[in-house]
C-alpha cells in the first residue's frame, strides 16, 4: 500500500503544480470547474487506500462488514449532499465524495485493525500524503512572488516529492528489483 500511495502523491502533486498545462486538456468550457480537481483527486486516492484496506474482511471471511461500510458511505454521501449542494453547488458534491472516502477509509481501517491486524506502516504512509498536500499546494495557500510561477518551480516541486518519495520508500522499491538482479560467485549463478 506504500507504494501504491507515493504512486498516487506522485499524480497528486503532478497534476496539480502543473494544472496550468493539464488545463488544455479540457474543453474551455469546462475549465471554470477546475477548482474541484484536488478535492476529487484526493477523494479517489483515499478511495484507492480504503479498496487496499478491504482486504481484510476478504480474508477474515467477514464479507458482511463489506455491506455495512458501503451502507455507512451512502448515508454519509446523502448526508453531505444534502448539506453541502446548495451552499456550494457542485463543489458541495465534491468535497461530499472526499467526505465519504476519507469516511469509508477512517471506518475500514478501524474496523480492519481490530479484526485482522496488517502492518500497514501508517508512518511512512502518513509521510507520503503531507507532502503530497503540501508542495501541490503550496502556491494556493500561500502569497508567493511570481519568480515561483511557471514550469521550473512546479517541476522542482513534483523532484521535491519525487526524490523524498524515492528516499523513504527505499527498501521496499530495492525489494522487488533485487529479485531480477542476477549475482554470481566463483562462476555460478546464485
Amino acid at each position: 500500500m506504500r507504494l501504491f500511495v507515493f504512486v498516487c502523491g506522485i499524480i497528486y502533486v503532478g497534476t496539480l503544480v502543473f494544472m496550468d498545462w493539464v488545463q488544455f486538456f479540457i474543453g474551455p468550457a469546462y475549465r471554470s470547474g477546475l477548482f474541484i480537481v484536488p478535492v476529487l483527486l484526493l477523494a479517489n486516492w483515499f478511495l484507492g487506500i480504503y479498496y487496499n484496506l478491504s482486504i481484510w474482511y476478504k480474508l477474515a471471511d467477514k464479507t458482511m462488514a463489506g455491506v455495512w461500510m458501503s451502507v455507512f458511505g451512502a448515508i454519509v454521501t446523502l448526508i453531505a449532499n444534502f448539506i453541502l449542494i446548495p451552499m456550494m453547488g457542485y463543489a458541495g458534491a465534491a468535497w461530499a465524495t472526499l467526505i465519504c472516502y476519507a469516511g469509508m477509509m477512517l471506518f475500514s481501517g478501524a474496523w480492519g485493525h481490530k479484526a485482522y491486524p496488517v502492518s500497514y506502516g501508517w508512518g511512512k504512509i502518513v509521510m507520503l500524503i503531507i507532502p503530497a498536500l503540501l508542495l501541490a499546494n503550496l502556491r494556493n495557500w500561500f502569497d508567493l512572488p511570481p519568480v515561483f510561477e511557471g514550469f521550473p518551480f512546479s517541476a522542482v516541486l513534483l523532484a521535491t516529492y519525487l526524490g523524498a518519495g524515492l528516499f523513504l520508500l527505499r527498501e521496499e522499491i530495492k525489494l522487488p528489483l533485487s529479485s531480477l538482479v542476477t549475482q554470481k560467485k566463483d562462476g555460478k549463478t546464485l
